[in-house]
Order: C-alpha cells, then structure tokens, then sequence
C-alpha cells in the first residue's frame, strides 16, 4: 500500500455525519450530502467530496463517519 500525504488548502464545508454500523449507512450519507449539494447548485466544477470514518470507543462495528463537500 502506497501512503500519500497532501496538503488542502484551507475550505468551508457542509457536512452530515452517520453514526451506527459501518456499511449502508454511510452510503446513504454520502447520497445525502451529494443529494444537498445538486439541489444548492453546489456540484458542479471541482469541488472535493471526503468521507471520512472511525470507529467508536474501539468497536470495530460501530464508526461515525463524516461525509463533507466542499462549499
């Protein structure tokens, strides 16, 4: 596995957050903020979408993950 490290310049972001199992809840927050971004005209161009997920308290069943899109 190749690790890269970049750096992002500094963006206000909308985010929602899905806490519970990992799996299809994640995806349903990220077809969320996608959903939200079309309506508010904010998917077009270069924006960045980043997800990001952890586990809760060492459970590896349970993340919160925060899918963001770049306003």
């Amino acid at each position: 596995m190749k690790i890269r490290i970049e750096s992002l310049l500094a963006a206000r972001i909308a985010y929602i957050r899905h806490v519970g199992p990992y799996g299809m809840g994640n995806l349903e927050a990220m077809r969320r903020i996608k959903e939200w971004g079309r309506e508010n005209g904010l998917m077009q161009g270069e924006g960045m979408i980043v997800g990001i997920s952890h586990d809760i308290l060492g459970r590896h069943y349970l993340n919160a993950a925060d899918m963001m899109l770049e306003l």
